[in-house]
Order: C-alpha cells, then structure tokens, then sequence
C-alpha cells in the first residue's frame, strides 16, 4: 500500500466509513512504521499486527512519538514518505482459516505457495533510500521458499524513479529463473571438462562480468550481443586513431547504429525492451541499466519485404530467421527476404556463399519476389529486388542519420565500420546516401560481436542514488558511499591474478533544484 492509498483509507475513515467488515495483515517491520501503525490503528481497532522478524502480534496502538520534522525527512527511518512499505494480504484469515504468523502465506492451503512460483520480484517505493525492508522481505520469502529466485529492486537499480526501477526488477525476475539455471550449468560441465578458466560474459554495457554477478542480474545481458559489435568498432577507432565513427551493425534480423565519439561508444542509463510498435521509441518497457546507446531498425538479411496497402514496398519488422530462412535457403521458405533481392540483383555469388558450403537457389528467390512483388506491381522481378534492396538501404541510412543528429552529430565527417552478415553487402549504398566518404570492413566482420567480445575489459558499473544539495554537501556521506561502490565493482571484477590494474572512472549525476533530468559529470577519484 502506497502513501496515496493510506491517506486516501484515512480520509475515508474521517467521513465516516467502516473497514470493520474487513480483515487486514500487514507483514512490515515495526521499526520503521510505528507512525503508519498508530494511524491505521486509529482507524480501525481490529487490525492485528505481526512483526516479519519476531512473529509478535500488536493488537494494540504503537506508542512513538515523531515530530513533524522526522516525519517528512526523506532519509529519516520514520519518514512515511520513504519508508512505508509493507506486504498487504486481504482477507486470508477469512478465506483460508490462517494465523498472524510468519508462515501466514506459506501453509499447505497457501495459494501463493501452491502456485509454484519461480521467481518473486520485490519493489518497495522509496528502497533506493534505504534497502533494509526489502532485504528483511527477501529474507522472510527464502526461508519459507527457498527454491525460488528473488530480486529486490535495491539490488537490481538502486536509483531513484520507481517506474524505472520497479519494471527493471520485474524483467530481472521474469528471466532470473532460466537464465542463471542455464548458467551455473554450462560453468559446471565447462569446469568438469577441465576449463579452469573463468567463464565471463558479455553485459549491456559493453563490459565483460563473471557468472555470478550474471545470475543474480541477468537483465544486464540484454543487448549484450550487439554491444559486442560496437566494442569491435571502438576498438578499430581506437587502432586507427579515428574520433568520428559511426558503427554498422547488419545481421539476419535488425540493423544497429551506434556513435562512437573520441574513440568512446556513447553510452545511456536505459533502454527499451518489448516495444508495442516494434523500433518506435517511448512504445516499449524502460530498463534501467548501463548500455551502449544505440538505435535499432527492423533490417537485416532475413527481413522479409511486402506490398502493404498503398502499393508501397516496405520491409520488416518481421524476419524468416534462420529456419525456414529466406526462399533461396530452399528450406520451405516462400515469403521474400532481402537476402533473396541481394541474391537476385547480383550481390551474392550463390556458388559461393557461406564459403561454399551452403547452396542457394536464385530459382526460389526469382519466385518469391515474382509473386509477392512484382506480379502486385506488375514490374519486372529485377527491379522489384533493386526496389527492396534501396528501400533497406534508405531506411537504414535514415534512422543512422536521425540518430546522429539527435547526438548533436553529423554524419559526413565520419568513418562507417561495418559487420554482420548482411553489413558488407550495404554499406557502400548507405554510406553515399550519409555522404559518408570512408568504409571500413574489418577481418571476420560476419562475426564482429563475437570478435568485440574478445577485445572487451573486464568492468561492472554501479550506480546508486543520493539526493543532496550542494548548499548542504555532506562530504563524509559522499565519500562513504563512493568508496562502497567501489568495493562492490571491485569484488565484481576481480580475479585470480594480484596484479591485476583497475581503471576508475567516477562520475556524478547532478541537475539544477525543479529539473527532472541530470547530466553525467566526471569527478575525480580521490576522496572528496
């Protein structure tokens, strides 16, 4: 129950509303509530109280007194505002027959045991300011289920803004359970096979973690794969001292376009997974985790092209994948692909391809288009698969040039790097349509994220929320917290070798007082 909801049980009350008819249990800590006991007590005298650590029961009013000044202190333990968030279940005593106890929720008649949950995600409303609640609940929940996965959102995103923090602690639960199974066993069969080394794995960030800092936060292996690409591109920038890059990612199914600026991927605080209109921005639910900015458009080799209503080509979202794959795969596939007018117009060698090994059929591809395009349009299937193909290359190239505009850049003055599968086959079309005037195609480019993650640094960012003015800066504070955080990245990343050298960079969010948004701005590392 949030503070709106209280106040709202309260005033209803004062008009004269009864709850007696209702039975309420609150499963809270005591310590921190005894202001918000005292008023709901007040409201009505039958609600019985249980205390999640010592399973007392309270039927009586908590005596505490708290000026007005703790009360609405944000970082006051008292503060109703921060810390009054408690478990709710309504109406069980009446229902099922249980007693104000620890394991009121968990008795064989529980329907929250008997569901066999797999994960629990907890997200308190003001945990960023104080974690103690929901490390009491988490606690509270694996003694009684100790097979499920918990995630607290004071571990997952201990920032400020619930929305944020509360949907990235759900995600974190949602694939918690398969993740980390899959995980701890792949380094176990790694290890009794004889690999000794560590098993690391790529993050969002661009940052390469071990196993179990990836089970306990497996939201942070979102996007990792094309995060890989653009620490291939950084990497290159980096050899061939290049500060303006625009990195070209291309493979079967979306295209990537990250900026990479003074040899440095830029890099955001959230991004967007299962966006309701796929690629539109603002559609999609809002992660709060350390990534490598980048935009994403719904073009890649497996892309599958289309007349829509106004007689338009249009390709995308939708891929064929890999199975059945596109049409000159002659693995069952029928719709049109971008691979299948790449085939058709001549970039690809189908005696060729994948090195030989795999046989196309520019048969299938001619029949696919025929169908699908050119007999809706009544043009030539030549020039159907040169419409797809430029119609791919526009879109890819636009969405690269908005991008950047919208990263205070241009594009002319810049290098394109380009990998992926597809990359290669597009890349001239795009750069002359971005007026950009210098390609570059690295060695092993259909594999560049794989190869991005070998050149990738061991890290783990960790970012927590603060709020202070600078008018009222609590040095000893800061500091405390600052060296914390560094102990916590450091416990992280460390491995076997005592000489291993840390890089630190520190940097502190900050925003004019009435301004929703902040700036990142570097500090130094010494102690404030």
């Amino acid at each position: 129950i949030n503070p709106d909801e209280f106040y709202h049980l309260a005033a209803q009350s004062h008009d004269g509303h009864s709850f007696n008819n209702q039975f309420y249990t609150f499963d809270i800590n005591l310590n921190y509530t005894h202001f918000l006991l005292s008023s709901v007590y007040e409201i009505n005298k039958n609600i019985k109280f249980f205390n999640a650590s010592s399973s007392e029961i309270y039927e009586k009013n908590p005596k505490r007194k708290i000026n007005e000044q703790t009360l609405y202190n944000p970082s006051s333990a008292y503060g109703i505002s921060k810390l009054a968030s408690f478990y709710l279940v309504k109406n069980y005593r009446e229902n099922y027959g249980m007693h104000a106890s620890n394991g009121i929720l968990f008795n064989h008649e529980s329907p929250i045991k008997n569901e066999k949950f797999e994960s629990i995600g907890i997200g308190f409303l003001h945990s960023y300011a104080n974690s103690k609640n929901e490390n009491e609940l988490k606690e509270f929940l694996l003694k009684y289920l100790p097979d499920v996965e918990v995630s607290i959102s004071s571990d997952v995103c201990p920032e400020i803004r619930e929305y944020e923090r509360f949907t990235t602690t759900v995600v974190n639960s949602y694939i918690k359970p398969l993740i980390s199974t899959y995980l701890k066993k792949l380094d176990t069969e790694l290890r009794q096979k004889g690999f000794n080394c560590p098993l690391l794995l790529m993050t969002s960030g661009g940052t390469l973690t071990n196993v179990l800092s990836a089970c306990n936060n497996p939201v942070r292996l979102v996007e990792s794969g094309p995060a890989g690409g653009a620490i291939l591109a950084t990497s290159i920038a980096e050899d061939l001292k290049l500060d303006k890059v625009i990195s070209f990612d291309m493979g079967g199914t979306t295209a990537k376009i990250t900026i990479i600026e003074n040899q440095k991927a830029i890099k955001a605080r959230e991004f967007e997974v299962d966006r309701k209109a796929r690629f539109k921005k603002g559609s999609g639910l809002p992660l709060r985790i350390p990534v490598i900015e980048m935009v994403e458009i719904g073009a890649g080799g497996g892309s599958i092209a289309r007349v829509n209503k106004l007689e338009q080509i249009i390709t995308g979202p939708d891929s064929a994948g890999s199975n059945p794959g596109p049409a000159c795969y002659s693995n069952g596939g029928i719709n049109p692909t971008i691979t299948d007018a790449d085939l058709v117009i001549g970039k690809i060698d189908a005696d060729k391809f994948a090195g030989g090994k795999i046989n196309l059929s520019k048969k299938f591809a001619n029949n696919a288009i025929t169908k699908n395009i050119s007999n809706k349009l009544n043009i030539k299937t030549e020039t159907a698969a040169l419409a797809i193909s430029e119609i791919v290359d526009e879109t890819m190239s636009n969405a690269a040039r908005v991008h950047t505009v919208e990263q205070g850049h241009e594009t002319s003055n810049r290098t394109l790097i380009g990998f992926g599968g597809a990359a290669p086959l597009h890349i001239s079309r795009v750069a002359e349509k971005l007026r950009v005037k210098k390609i570059i195609i690295p060695t092993n480019a259909s594999v560049g994220s794989a190869v991005g993650f070998l050149k990738a640094p061991v890290g783990y960012e960790v970012v927590k929320s603060l709020r202070m003015l600078l008018n009222k800066f609590n040095f000893e504070k800061v500091n405390n917290l600052l060296s914390s955080m560094r102990d916590e990245a450091k416990k992280i990343i460390q491995n076997n070798s005592e000489k291993t050298e840390y890089i630190e960079e520190r940097f502190a969010f900050m925003r004019y007082a009435g301004q929703g948004h902040e700036i990142k701005v570097p500090i130094d590392n010494e102690v404030l």
